[in-house]
């Protein structure tokens, strides 16, 4: 493999069925129309993506009972042990990579590079704290000790990293906050979708990945509690996105398991809904329903993942009653040419990245 920059992500990356994995696409694809670019996946295999090369790193998870013992991320030391880090090392030097982006901030602790760019998807700090609060009582005690250390380590890697990327405004000002460098790259709009109007009987689509237990706590407030409240005759809703096969359904509520083509999906659904209630960064599933050109139903938080150009595709409500009632009035009226007209706006992944673009350019 050579490369000009190397992209580090926790598990492979294509096809990009989850958030995380679809912003390391986004953020590689885009690079990869400047530099060569390289993406080191945990667990993945080599090969080649979009003008991308890809290679593997065999997953070096340490014991599970020693990972909140150690002051670096848990998360971190669950994929990259020492095997994984030296092969890391090893492929930054054999590309001849001048850049090294670490996907995540938990990924970017465990690994040195003489030029370090870590993608803030999360403020782990922020995330963990949150989590902590609202976490069942077995996780409440993980999640704690987990912010307690993010406090340290993030806003240290935050310092050592040659140039730290956030996904919003405020993320971006917390970063600078701890006296490091910063610039904004929010989500951009997916090549692979194409904008399309809804059909006149689509159901309502909720893409979640269950595996994350805030994600699968807002899927379950929506069936259990949200659904039963809407009212309007043949309303349908369809449960798509890894782990959600898990996730028990009930009259109406289609529970499909994880899909291959995402872009058929939103193609197929009248709205998007998005109920997630806690968490952290943004969510990449709000960004691609209104890139598709679908209206987004969303709570105050989801709402945080909206560009503000793109307000007009959003409709927000809190608490059963509001979403039922909102969800209600989005199958009545399923007019969605102004979502249409707007995701056509919404910026390319090339776009957003440019800022980080230039940055690596004036270094090289």
């Amino acid at each position: 493999m050579n490369a000009d920059v190397l992209v580090l992500s926790g598990e492979p990356v294509w096809p990009p069925h989850t958030g995380g994995r679809a912003r390391i696409a986004g953020l590689a694809t885009a690079l990869a129309e400047t530099f060569r670019v390289g993406v080191l996946e945990i667990g993945g295999t080599d090969g080649e993506h979009d003008g991308v090369q890809r290679r593997g790193i065999p997953a070096d998870r340490l014991p599970g009972w020693l990972q909140p013992l150690s002051p670096k991320p848990r998360l971190g030391r669950s994929v990259l042990g020492p095997k994984a880090r030296a092969a890391v090392a090893r492929a930054l030097k054999d590309s001849g990579a001048h850049t090294l982006v670490a996907g995540h901030s938990y990924l970017g602790a465990m690994v040195d590079a003489p030029r370090l760019v870590v993608d803030f998807a999360n403020i782990e700090t922020q995330r963990y704290a949150l989590l902590a609060r609202t976490a069942p009582p077995v996780w409440k005690v993980v999640h704690t000790v987990e912010a307690t250390k993010a406090r340290r380590w993030e806003p240290r890697l935050a310092r050592r990293a040659w140039l730290n990327v956030a996904v919003s405004d405020p993320d971006g000002a917390t970063i600078r906050s701890w006296g490091a460098d910063a610039v904004v790259v929010p989500s951009g709009r997916p090549a692979w979708i194409t904008p399309v109007p809804s059909p006149p009987d689509g159901p309502a689509l909720l893409v979640v990945n269950a595996t994350y237990v805030p994600n699968a706590a807002a899927a379950r407030w929506l069936i259990d509690e949200v659904w039963p409240l809407v009212r309007h005759p043949g309303a349908r809703l369809r449960v798509v996105g890894r782990g959600s096969g898990s996730i028990a359904g009930g009259p109406g509520v289609d529970v499909v398991g994880e899909v291959e083509d995402l872009g058929a999906e939103y193609a197929a659904s009248s709205f998007v809904v998005a109920p997630v209630a806690a968490g952290g960064g943004t969510q990449l599933k709000v960004a691609e329903a209104l890139a598709a050109g679908r209206m987004v139903l969303a709570t105050r938080y989801s709402a945080r993942s909206v560009p503000a150009a793109l307000s007009g595709a959003c409709v927000v409500a809190d608490g059963a009653e509001a979403f039922a009632h909102a969800m209600t009035r989005l199958f009545e009226d399923r007019s969605d040419h102004e979502a249409v007209a707007l995701a056509a706006s919404m910026p390319t992944w090339a776009e957003v990245v440019a800022p980080l673009v230039t940055r690596l350019r004036e270094a090289t």
